[in-house]
Protein backbone atom coordinates (compact mmCIF):
# COMPACT_ATOMS: atom_id res chain seq x y z
CA UNK A 1 0.00 0.00 0.00
CA UNK A 2 0.77 3.69 -0.29
CA UNK A 3 1.07 5.72 3.47
CA UNK A 4 -2.65 6.39 2.79
CA UNK A 5 -3.60 8.56 5.65
CA UNK A 6 -6.65 6.83 5.96
CA UNK A 7 -4.56 3.38 6.25
CA UNK A 8 -1.33 4.77 8.34
CA UNK A 9 -1.46 6.73 11.23
CA UNK A 10 2.43 7.55 11.95
CA UNK A 11 5.18 6.22 9.73
CA UNK A 12 8.19 4.79 11.79
CA UNK A 13 11.47 3.78 10.56
CA UNK A 14 12.13 1.19 7.74
CA UNK A 15 8.31 -0.96 7.21
CA UNK A 16 6.92 0.17 10.75
CA UNK A 17 3.81 1.59 10.57
CA UNK A 18 1.17 2.74 13.37
CA UNK A 19 -2.18 1.98 11.16
CA UNK A 20 -5.32 3.65 12.05
CA UNK A 21 -7.42 2.03 14.62
CA UNK A 22 -10.46 1.91 11.30
CA UNK A 23 -8.08 0.00 9.04
CA UNK A 24 -5.97 -2.25 11.62
CA UNK A 25 -9.88 -3.52 12.41
CA UNK A 26 -10.87 -4.13 8.89
CA UNK A 27 -7.36 -5.86 8.29
CA UNK A 28 -7.82 -8.16 11.60
CA UNK A 29 -11.33 -9.25 10.32
CA UNK A 30 -10.43 -10.73 7.12
CA UNK A 31 -6.56 -12.06 8.62
CA UNK A 32 -5.07 -9.82 5.88
CA UNK A 33 -1.37 -8.70 6.01
CA UNK A 34 -0.31 -5.41 4.38
CA UNK A 35 2.56 -4.22 3.23
CA UNK A 36 3.47 -0.57 3.26
CA UNK A 37 5.61 1.08 0.02
CA UNK A 38 8.92 3.75 1.40
CA UNK A 39 7.64 7.40 1.38
CA UNK A 40 8.18 8.54 -2.15
CA UNK A 41 9.07 5.61 -3.58
CA UNK A 42 7.10 4.63 -6.05
CA UNK A 43 9.33 2.38 -8.28
CA UNK A 44 8.16 -0.25 -5.28
CA UNK A 45 4.54 -1.18 -6.58
CA UNK A 46 5.28 -1.18 -10.17
CA UNK A 47 3.10 -3.63 -10.83
CA UNK A 48 0.22 -1.97 -10.01
CA UNK A 49 1.18 1.00 -11.52
CA UNK A 50 1.46 -0.90 -14.48
CA UNK A 51 -2.29 -2.17 -14.28
CA UNK A 52 -3.34 0.78 -13.57
CA UNK A 53 -2.01 1.97 -16.94
CA UNK A 54 -3.79 -0.56 -18.84
CA UNK A 55 -6.77 -0.75 -17.39
CA UNK A 56 -6.42 2.85 -18.94
CA UNK A 57 -5.95 2.19 -22.30
CA UNK A 58 -7.89 -0.66 -22.31
CA UNK A 59 -11.20 0.37 -20.97
CA UNK A 60 -10.81 5.02 -20.57
CA UNK A 61 -9.39 5.93 -23.97
CA UNK A 62 -12.42 6.21 -25.95
CA UNK A 63 -14.89 6.35 -22.82
CA UNK A 64 -18.41 7.07 -24.01
CA UNK A 65 -20.68 9.08 -21.58
CA UNK A 66 -21.03 8.22 -18.68
CA UNK A 67 -23.70 9.42 -15.75
CA UNK A 68 -22.27 8.07 -12.66
CA UNK A 69 -19.36 6.42 -10.86
CA UNK A 70 -22.11 3.41 -10.77
CA UNK A 71 -22.11 3.19 -14.52
CA UNK A 72 -18.45 3.68 -15.29
CA UNK A 73 -17.35 0.81 -12.87
CA UNK A 74 -19.76 -1.58 -14.85
CA UNK A 75 -18.27 -0.55 -17.61
CA UNK A 76 -14.65 -0.82 -16.80
CA UNK A 77 -15.50 -4.39 -15.50
CA UNK A 78 -17.18 -5.38 -19.13
CA UNK A 79 -14.28 -4.80 -20.64
CA UNK A 80 -12.33 -6.48 -18.07
CA UNK A 81 -14.30 -9.28 -18.53
CA UNK A 82 -13.86 -9.27 -22.45
CA UNK A 83 -10.53 -8.85 -22.36
CA UNK A 84 -9.83 -12.42 -20.15
CA UNK A 85 -10.36 -14.42 -23.82
CA UNK A 86 -8.32 -11.92 -25.79
CA UNK A 87 -5.12 -12.54 -23.69
CA UNK A 88 -2.95 -15.91 -22.96
CA UNK A 89 -0.04 -16.14 -20.55
CA UNK A 90 3.75 -17.21 -22.01
CA UNK A 91 2.74 -21.18 -21.73
CA UNK A 92 0.09 -20.38 -23.66
CA UNK A 93 -3.28 -20.89 -20.98
CA UNK A 94 -5.98 -18.87 -21.78
CA UNK A 95 -6.11 -15.97 -18.75
CA UNK A 96 -9.35 -16.69 -18.01
CA UNK A 97 -8.88 -20.60 -17.61
CA UNK A 98 -5.49 -19.27 -14.85
CA UNK A 99 -7.93 -16.80 -13.67
CA UNK A 100 -10.75 -19.52 -12.60
CA UNK A 101 -7.62 -22.14 -11.65
CA UNK A 102 -6.06 -19.52 -9.37
CA UNK A 103 -9.50 -18.94 -7.68
CA UNK A 104 -9.44 -22.54 -6.44
CA UNK A 105 -6.53 -21.63 -4.29
CA UNK A 106 -8.31 -18.33 -2.62
CA UNK A 107 -9.88 -18.28 0.64
CA UNK A 108 -13.73 -17.62 0.96
CA UNK A 109 -14.79 -14.24 1.77
CA UNK A 110 -16.60 -14.04 5.27
CA UNK A 111 -20.19 -14.05 5.39
CA UNK A 112 -20.60 -10.73 6.92
CA UNK A 113 -18.29 -8.56 5.49
CA UNK A 114 -16.62 -5.75 8.34
CA UNK A 115 -17.93 -2.16 8.34
CA UNK A 116 -16.13 -0.12 6.05
CA UNK A 117 -17.87 3.33 7.39
CA UNK A 118 -16.53 5.78 9.64
CA UNK A 119 -18.68 6.66 12.69
CA UNK A 120 -18.96 9.93 13.79
CA UNK A 121 -21.33 11.79 16.45
CA UNK A 122 -23.94 14.51 14.60
CA UNK A 123 -26.52 17.12 16.20
CA UNK A 124 -29.26 18.15 14.28
CA UNK A 125 -30.53 21.73 14.71
CA UNK A 126 -34.06 22.95 14.57
CA UNK A 127 -34.74 22.63 11.40
CA UNK A 128 -33.55 18.68 10.89
CA UNK A 129 -30.18 19.54 9.22
CA UNK A 130 -27.04 17.51 10.85
CA UNK A 131 -23.83 18.97 9.60
CA UNK A 132 -21.07 16.00 8.27
CA UNK A 133 -17.94 17.08 6.53
CA UNK A 134 -18.82 20.59 5.70
CA UNK A 135 -22.23 19.30 4.12
CA UNK A 136 -25.50 19.13 5.61
CA UNK A 137 -27.99 16.17 5.17
CA UNK A 138 -31.55 15.94 6.81
CA UNK A 139 -33.54 13.89 8.62
CA UNK A 140 -37.11 13.34 9.70
CA UNK A 141 -37.99 16.56 11.82
CA UNK A 142 -38.99 14.59 14.61
CA UNK A 143 -35.47 14.40 15.62
CA UNK A 144 -34.42 17.74 15.53
CA UNK A 145 -32.46 19.26 18.44
CA UNK A 146 -31.01 15.23 18.77
CA UNK A 147 -27.92 14.13 18.88
CA UNK A 148 -27.55 10.72 16.87
CA UNK A 149 -24.13 8.96 15.09
CA UNK A 150 -23.50 8.52 11.30
CA UNK A 151 -22.10 6.09 9.37
CA UNK A 152 -20.15 7.63 6.58
CA UNK A 153 -19.64 5.17 3.71
CA UNK A 154 -17.86 5.89 0.33
CA UNK A 155 -21.22 6.58 -1.27
CA UNK A 156 -23.41 6.97 1.20
CA UNK A 157 -24.62 8.34 4.79
CA UNK A 158 -27.11 7.04 6.80
CA UNK A 159 -28.24 8.64 10.32
CA UNK A 160 -29.56 6.86 12.84
CA UNK A 161 -31.76 7.63 16.51
CA UNK A 162 -31.89 4.48 18.82
CA UNK A 163 -32.14 1.37 16.86
CA UNK A 164 -33.49 2.65 13.68
CA UNK A 165 -31.50 4.43 10.72
CA UNK A 166 -33.76 7.33 9.85
CA UNK A 167 -32.01 9.17 7.06
CA UNK A 168 -30.27 7.58 4.06
CA UNK A 169 -28.49 9.93 1.94
CA UNK A 170 -26.11 9.84 -1.09
CA UNK A 171 -22.55 11.29 0.53
CA UNK A 172 -21.83 14.75 -1.27
CA UNK A 173 -18.12 16.25 -2.25
CA UNK A 174 -19.03 19.32 -2.13
CA UNK A 175 -18.88 22.44 0.18
CA UNK A 176 -21.75 23.66 1.63
CA UNK A 177 -24.10 21.79 -0.08
CA UNK A 178 -27.47 20.69 1.26
CA UNK A 179 -28.41 17.02 0.57
CA UNK A 180 -32.45 17.17 1.64
CA UNK A 181 -35.11 14.48 1.51
CA UNK A 182 -38.79 16.05 1.03
CA UNK A 183 -40.58 13.40 3.34
CA UNK A 184 -37.92 15.00 6.11
CA UNK A 185 -39.37 18.23 5.90
CA UNK A 186 -42.88 18.06 5.23
CA UNK A 187 -44.36 17.95 8.96
CA UNK A 188 -42.37 21.13 9.42
CA UNK A 189 -43.60 22.74 5.91
CA UNK A 190 -47.01 21.92 6.90
CA UNK A 191 -46.21 23.83 10.14
CA UNK A 192 -45.39 26.91 8.46
CA UNK A 193 -46.77 26.83 4.50
CA UNK A 194 -46.29 30.09 3.40
CA UNK A 195 -42.35 29.46 3.29
CA UNK A 196 -42.75 26.25 1.52
CA UNK A 197 -42.28 27.78 -2.07
CA UNK A 198 -39.01 29.45 -0.89
CA UNK A 199 -37.98 25.67 1.13
CA UNK A 200 -34.54 24.72 -0.44
CA UNK A 201 -35.81 21.46 -1.11
CA UNK A 202 -38.68 22.93 -3.22
CA UNK A 203 -36.14 25.02 -5.37
CA UNK A 204 -33.59 21.69 -5.36
CA UNK A 205 -36.04 19.36 -6.89
CA UNK A 206 -36.99 21.65 -9.53
CA UNK A 207 -40.83 21.11 -9.64
CA UNK A 208 -42.38 21.40 -12.96
CA UNK A 209 -44.69 24.72 -13.85
CA UNK A 210 -47.85 22.74 -13.47
CA UNK A 211 -46.76 23.15 -9.56
CA UNK A 212 -46.53 27.17 -9.45
CA UNK A 213 -49.79 27.03 -11.28
CA UNK A 214 -51.56 24.96 -8.65
CA UNK A 215 -50.28 26.95 -6.22
CA UNK A 216 -51.61 29.94 -7.64
CA UNK A 217 -55.19 28.85 -8.58
CA UNK A 218 -55.37 27.54 -4.85
CA UNK A 219 -54.96 30.76 -3.36
CA UNK A 220 -58.00 31.96 -5.27
CA UNK A 221 -60.41 29.24 -4.33
CA UNK A 222 -59.27 27.78 -0.97
CA UNK A 223 -58.40 29.61 2.15
CA UNK A 224 -55.51 27.46 3.75
CA UNK A 225 -54.13 27.40 0.23
CA UNK A 226 -50.84 27.41 0.91
CA UNK A 227 -51.35 24.24 3.67
CA UNK A 228 -53.10 22.56 1.01
CA UNK A 229 -50.53 22.97 -1.66
CA UNK A 230 -47.34 21.58 0.60
CA UNK A 231 -50.49 18.57 1.57
CA UNK A 232 -50.14 18.25 -2.64
CA UNK A 233 -46.45 18.17 -2.03
CA UNK A 234 -46.74 15.11 0.02
CA UNK A 235 -48.34 13.22 -2.52
CA UNK A 236 -44.90 12.62 -4.19
CA UNK A 237 -43.68 10.52 -0.95
CA UNK A 238 -46.10 8.29 -2.44
CA UNK A 239 -46.41 8.74 -6.19
CA UNK A 240 -44.08 9.35 -9.01
CA UNK A 241 -43.02 13.45 -9.74
CA UNK A 242 -44.94 12.44 -13.34
CA UNK A 243 -47.82 11.05 -11.88
CA UNK A 244 -48.37 13.77 -9.72
CA UNK A 245 -47.38 16.35 -12.44
CA UNK A 246 -50.24 15.00 -14.66
CA UNK A 247 -52.93 14.77 -12.47
CA UNK A 248 -51.70 18.38 -11.68
CA UNK A 249 -52.43 19.32 -15.22
CA UNK A 250 -55.82 17.30 -15.53
CA UNK A 251 -57.43 19.02 -12.46
CA UNK A 252 -56.01 22.27 -14.06
CA UNK A 253 -57.80 21.54 -17.25
CA UNK A 254 -61.36 20.29 -15.63
CA UNK A 255 -61.13 23.22 -13.13
CA UNK A 256 -61.29 21.11 -10.14
CA UNK A 257 -59.19 22.88 -7.70
CA UNK A 258 -57.80 21.12 -4.79
CA UNK A 259 -56.21 17.77 -3.37
CA UNK A 260 -59.61 16.42 -3.34
CA UNK A 261 -59.19 16.11 -6.96
CA UNK A 262 -55.65 15.14 -7.66
CA UNK A 263 -55.88 12.29 -5.41
CA UNK A 264 -58.90 10.99 -7.07
CA UNK A 265 -57.36 11.30 -10.42
CA UNK A 266 -54.36 9.26 -8.58
CA UNK A 267 -56.53 6.40 -7.39
CA UNK A 268 -58.42 5.88 -10.93
CA UNK A 269 -54.85 5.98 -12.27
CA UNK A 270 -53.74 2.87 -10.44
CA UNK A 271 -57.28 1.38 -10.70
CA UNK A 272 -56.84 -1.73 -13.08
CA UNK A 273 -59.30 -1.32 -16.32
CA UNK A 274 -61.91 -3.69 -16.18
CA UNK A 275 -63.34 -4.64 -20.17
CA UNK A 276 -67.29 -5.08 -19.65
CA UNK A 277 -68.85 -6.69 -22.76
CA UNK A 278 -72.42 -5.60 -22.99
CA UNK A 279 -75.21 -8.44 -22.25
CA UNK A 280 -77.07 -9.74 -25.42
CA UNK A 281 -80.59 -9.46 -23.94
CA UNK A 282 -81.58 -11.74 -27.05
CA UNK A 283 -80.19 -14.71 -25.65
CA UNK A 284 -82.72 -17.59 -25.04
CA UNK A 285 -81.95 -18.15 -21.35
CA UNK A 286 -82.83 -14.53 -20.40
CA UNK A 287 -85.93 -14.81 -22.82
CA UNK A 288 -87.44 -17.38 -20.11
CA UNK A 289 -86.99 -14.68 -16.96
CA UNK A 290 -90.39 -12.75 -16.03
CA UNK A 291 -89.75 -9.73 -13.95
CA UNK A 292 -92.79 -8.18 -12.71
CA UNK A 293 -93.11 -4.69 -12.64
CA UNK A 294 -92.05 -2.52 -9.21
CA UNK A 295 -95.12 -1.34 -7.06
CA UNK A 296 -94.72 2.48 -6.98
CA UNK A 297 -97.67 3.32 -5.11
CA UNK A 298 -95.77 2.99 -1.40
CA UNK A 299 -94.00 6.40 -2.87
CA UNK A 300 -97.37 8.03 -2.63
CA UNK A 301 -97.05 7.85 1.17
CA UNK A 302 -94.11 10.25 0.95
CA UNK A 303 -95.92 13.22 -0.28
CA UNK A 304 -98.45 12.60 2.69
CA UNK A 305 -98.61 15.16 5.74
CA UNK A 306 -97.18 13.73 9.08
CA UNK A 307 -100.15 14.85 11.80
CA UNK A 308 -98.41 16.63 13.96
Amino acid sequence: FDNASTAVKKILKGEERIETEMFHRYRAELALGADFCNPASGWEKGSAERGVQYVRRLALSALPPMTDLVELNAHILCELDVDLDRRSLRDGTGVREAFEEEKTHLRPLPSSMPCTARVLSCTADKYGHVRIDRSSYSVPTGCARQTMPARLYHDRVEIISGVDVVAIHPRSTKKAEYVLALDHVLDLLERKPRSAREATVIKQMGLPECFDEIRIALRKEKRQSDKEWVQILRLLVDHSLESVRQAIEQSLERGAIGLTSIKQLLRHENQPRLAIDPVDLSQPDLIDYDIPPADLSCYGSLLERVPA
